[in-house]
């Protein structure tokens, strides 16, 4: 096989020429365009299970949704392995597939059992977008301060800030596939009954959770008709109307000004859940701020300032800081007597995780984020006036640093191998040729990489062993130079003394053992 090849090639010198200028120039197109890494995704097909119900305790989740879920997604179709685990509100379950099963098919599965599943209405388990190497980009809230060096905006602002407009903003991106909101406060308005009013006024809980459901709703009337026009009638009963003051502060300049305003919303907010009515009696109202702790508001009252209805938050299980290195005035990191690298830890921050689809390229979602971020910090109107995104992780940092790597270890083994060749054949020419075929092995395993859909990265250019790819190069160049200096078959031509020197070492050259 190999002398039949040899031969062909021997004799079609040109054909031979442009084979090797097509395959420099397909690996050349493939390595600009391949997909480039960090690492790879080892992992196979895993898709997480996460289901929430809040007030139950480990035990109710294990038995009402745990285990009814592992009853449902059992036996499925190249499941491997299902681990759970029951807390207090939430139930998780890691579904892991064989290798080589395909993670879309595998997430297909997952959701078509779940539907099948035995347990209560009010659960409703979902997918979590989490994978093994998602996590690409984290980023941080931050604003302007007060006189007394405390933030502008309150811990409440900024995650709804987060919540309502940034994580919407990303997820329209293409390539990614949810971002994880931590940090900061949920808010929401509470109405906390006094027990004592309320028996007084004979209201019950009941009574005052569907007036205030009843209350902030909008209903459609009927058309009003006018000469050739017909209108229609709508009732608005969303407290504030259902609109999100935050929109407004957007055309605003100054930062005092748009917090001064998200402040007298609230406080409008509030005072229409006062107004809400629960009852009458005797033609008289009553209201919610009747029967609220602290009772009605006096006419100097403010309604942030008083009892009963408050702008508060859900409850919290944690909070995130973010920890800082201390740097001198050149640029230097600071250390203390003991050699210890010197940290400041901020204050409470809201952070956001944008986490990348599986199977998506990092470097073109990574670039249209930053551009993203880029034009929501220096474009007026996207964002509240003093609030910022900062960036403080991203992967374009670790990708460029692996590459930078891997081309040092690629140029650094093309010299290397070719100084050794030159020192033990002594043969320019024979070194030349030998070191020619390693930049189009490269070339060539980009090519793969490139048509088979999958990344450039460490392990699979990094790892790269040049005595692997040369072996049979160093084989088959040292025997042809051993028979052409040697004088050896001096009754036949060139061409059929360099076949020759191939079929000697044929065998050699498909059953050898690379010995590590």
């Amino acid at each position: 096989m190999v002398a039949l090849l040899i031969k062909w090639s021997v004799n079609n010198p040109l054909i031979v020429i442009l084979a090797t200028i097509a395959l420099a120039g397909v690996g050349m197109h493939s390595f600009q365009n391949v997909n480039v890494e960090a690492y790879p995704d080892p992992a196979p097909a895993i898709v997480e299970v996460v289901a929430q119900s809040r007030g139950r305790s480990a035990e109710q989740m294990e038995r009402l949704v745990t285990v009814p879920l592992e009853v449902a997604l059992s036996g499925m179709p190249g499941l491997k392995s299902m681990r759970s685990k029951s807390l207090f509100g939430l139930s998780y379950l890691n579904t892991q597939f064989e290798y080589g099963f395909p993670y879309l098919a595998a997430r297909q599965e997952v959701m078509n059992r779940m539907l099948t599943a035995d347990i209560p209405a009010d659960v409703q388990p979902q997918i979590s977008p989490r994978s093994p190497i998602g996590e690409i980009l984290r980023y941080t809230l931050t604003c302007p301060e007060d006189a007394d060096g405390r933030p502008l905006y309150s811990l409440n602002d900024l995650r709804s800030i987060q919540t309502w407009t940034l994580e919407r903003t990303f997820r329209r991106i293409n390539g990614i596939v949810d971002v994880t909101s931590m940090g900061g406060t949920m808010k929401r308005y509470e109405i906390r009954p006094d027990p004592d009013r309320m028996k007084r006024y004979g209201v019950t809980l009941d009574q005052l959770q569907k007036a205030v459901a009843d209350s902030n709703d909008n209903v459609s009337g009927d058309f009003l008709v006018q000469g050739e026009e017909a209108a229609v009638v709508q009732g608005l009963g969303l407290i504030g109307r259902g609109r999100d003051p935050v929109q407004k502060t957007l055309g605003m300049k100054s930062p005092q000004a748009a917090v001064q305003y998200l402040r007298m919303e609230e406080e409008r907010r509030l005072l229409e859940i006062r107004k809400i009515t629960l009852k009458s009696t005797n033609n008289l109202p009553i209201r919610i701020g009747d029967i609220v702790e602290g009772g009605p508001l006096k006419p100097y009252e403010a309604a942030v300032k008083a009892q009963g209805v408050v702008v508060s938050h859900l409850t919290r299980l944690g909070k995130v800081a973010l920890s800082r290195p201390l740097f001198g005035p050149q640029g230097e990191a600071l250390v203390d007597e003991n050699g210890n690298r010197q940290w400041i830890d901020d204050d409470e921050i809201v952070q956001g995780l944008v986490l990348l689809r599986k199977g998506a390229e990092s470097l073109p979602a990574l670039q249209k984020i930053k551009a993203k971020i880029d034009e929501l910090n220096n474009s007026p109107g996207l964002l509240p006036p003093g609030v910022k995104i900062h960036v403080f992780y991203d992967r374009t940092t670790l990708i460029k640093t692996t590459t930078e790597t891997v081309e040092e270890n690629l140029l650094v083994g093309i010299l290397l191998v070719t100084v050794i060749l030159l020192m033990f054949l002594s043969n320019v020419r024979s070194a030349i040729i030998i070191a020619i075929n390693l930049p189009l092995a490269l070339l060539f395993a980009f090519t793969v990489l490139f048509l088979r859909g999958q990344s450039a990265n460490l392990l699979s250019i990094g790892a790269v062993d040049f005595g692997i790819i040369i072996d049979s190069t160093v084989i088959m160049v040292e025997n042809i130079y051993r028979v052409l200096s040697s004088g050896k078959y001096p009754e036949y031509p060139l061409w059929q003394r360099i076949v020759r020197a191939s079929i000697e070492i044929q065998r050699a050259l498909f059953f050898y053992v690379p010995q590590c």
